[in-house]
């Protein structure tokens, strides 16, 4: 019969073999053992069995890939771990959640906690009282049913996502509308901004501003005598304070300097502005400062709402006899005898060093409102320029001055006249300041008569009508006529105001002097055989 197999197929002797059969039974079943545990055969210390195959008893020996893992410890949101076996770890969040919708929430460092679904519909909304610090809300949304719209408005509805906009203007309704900085565009549709705006209005003024070449007319430059062309007092030496060129005025500070302000005349083609021959400028000479610590040169303007709230630009040229550096140039609003306190202003120039060659200086400035000011008698707005100073005091030298000009705007724009004619020039100055000089030696003023041998009152009639009725009168070597008479007036006799008779356009002066008049006779005021007498009326500002 068959020898019966084992789980290995190895077959195996039985009780019932022959003694003879024994020898080879077991030779067979040995070698079929020898031959299955082959593979048991070798290996070094510390590998081992490892399956090759699906195959019964097919192994290999192989190093042991121990690691070096000693612990596993769980953080936080992990439980279980150890340290020898198999051994587990849980998502501890994991096992927090109770139900669908559950969220799990930080409620400190390094702790959380379960936070149920809310209910639906509802929002999740932070709540610092809450222990997760969040909280299930209902959403607010609103009560709006409908949203209706009217033209340049667009779209609405009055259910889900509704969408509004604004339509494009035209010049048949309105809307929106695009900028444009262009200023030559023709388009109906787009609106101009600012700088357009601002651009057209330098173009308008340029354009409107005569060439250098015709630069004369009325009303831009509000500086009377911004050309120098005017000085009716000639050649002042420099005192406390007082006029030189005519509308020019000037102060000093701490001590008054020794020098002069004059007019002088350009040499021909010498001008600042090539095309447009200026005839004269000022100069202001400064011989010797004396300690003097300002000398403030300046031109008054009547009326103190003049550019009030506006923006203007005052311009000038200037030249010195050497390098220096401009003082300060401001700006007065006086508000004139009874009105507010004066409003100074700085300006800032383009540049304030001065050089030897005629250079325009410009500032443009916005000049204080004057609401809520008073203004009283006398009010006006005056431009000043501080002379160079040098170690904190006057510097001595020439300063040279010409073209004063301020108007309207930021730009400063080729210079003209306040007036736009010498005669206009003179009869603006002669309206704050007039002085007759006939210019020969029996020159007349006014007639009058005498009342009594040594006193005659003369009716001057005015050339302008002035400021208003004049406040103080200058003369120097006149004289009186009465029938075959003369008598000189000066150091012998006087010449005075009769205020209560005059008015803006003839002034009535009374004449004293030592004797030579007949009484009751007509009296002429004359040039006492001197042809640089003069005779001058003042209704400065």
């Amino acid at each position: 019969m068959t020898n019966p197999t084992s789980n290995f197929g190895w077959q195996m002797p039985t009780a019932t073999d022959l003694v003879t059969d024994l020898p080879a039974d077991f030779e067979v079943f040995g070698q079929a053992v020898d031959t299955d545990f082959v593979d048991l055969l070798g290996g070094t210390t510390g590998q081992i069995l490892s399956k090759a195959s699906a195959t019964d008893l097919d192994f290999t020996w192989i190093t042991n890939d121990v690691g070096d893992i000693t612990a596993v410890t769980a953080g936080i949101g992990i439980s279980g771990g150890g340290t020898s076996g198999a051994v587990t770890v849980t998502n501890s969040m994991a096992t927090a959640i109770d139900a669908k919708g559950d969220l799990i929430a930080g409620t400190g460092a390094d702790t959380f906690a379960r936070l149920p679904i809310g209910t639906n519909g509802q929002i999740l909304s932070a709540d610092s009282a809450a222990p997760t610090g969040l909280t299930w809300i209902t959403n607010d949304i609103g009560d709006i049913t409908a949203v209706n719209v009217t033209a340049p408005v667009t779209g609405g509805g009055a259910s889900g996502a509704v969408t509004i906009g604004v339509s494009a203007a035209s010049t048949a309704a309105s809307g929106v509308v695009q900028l444009s900085d262009s200023t030559s565009t023709t388009s109906s549709v787009l609106a101009s901004t600012p700088t357009a705006t601002k651009s057209a209005y330098d173009l308008a003024a340029l354009a409107y501003a005569p060439a250098f070449t015709n630069n004369f007319y009325a009303g831009k430059n509000k500086v009377i005598n911004g050309a120098m062309q005017i000085s009716q007092r000639g050649t002042i030496t420099i005192g406390a304070s007082g006029y030189s060129l005519d509308r020019y005025q000037y102060t000093v500070a701490t001590a008054v300097p020794s020098g002069t302000i004059s007019q002088q005349t350009f040499t021909p083609g010498t001008a600042p502005v090539a095309g447009y021959e200026g005839s004269n400028y000022a100069l202001i000479t400064v011989t010797a400062n004396n300690g003097c610590t300002a000398l403030d040169f300046g031109n008054p303007i009547e009326d103190v709402r003049t550019f009030a709230g506006q923006t203007a630009t005052f311009s000038f040229y200037a030249k010195a006899d050497a390098a220096a550096t401009l003082g300060t140039v401001y700006i007065s609003q006086n508000f004139g005898s009874g009105g507010s306190a004066t409003v100074f202003t700085n300006l800032t120039l383009n540049s304030t060093a001065l050089t030897t060659a005629w250079t325009r200086y410009t500032a443009t400035i916005t000049l204080p409102s004057i609401a809520g000011k008073t203004i009283g008698t006398g009010s006006n707005i005056a431009l000043y320029i501080r002379q160079p100073n040098s170690a904190g005091v006057l510097r001595n030298g020439a300063y040279e001055y010409w073209g004063w000009q301020l108007e309207a705007g930021s730009t400063a724009t080729p210079f003209q006249t306040s007036t736009g004619s010498v005669q206009g020039e003179l009869a603006a100055c002669q309206r704050y300041f007039l002085r007759t000089t006939p210019g020969n030696i029996y020159g007349t003023y006014g007639f009058g008569f005498a009342s009594s041998a040594t006193a005659a009152v003369i009716a001057v009639n005015l050339p302008v009508t002035m400021r208003t009725i004049p406040t103080s009168l200058e003369f120097s070597n006149l004289g009186l006529q009465s029938g075959n008479s003369t008598a000189g007036i000066g150091a012998s006799g006087t010449l005075t105001f009769e205020a209560s008779s005059s008015n803006p356009n003839l002034v009535m002066v009374a004449a004293t002097a030592t004797t030579g008049l007949t009484a009751n006779q007509p009296t002429r005021l004359m040039n006492n055989n001197n042809a640089a007498g003069y005779l001058g009326f003042s209704a400065e500002l």
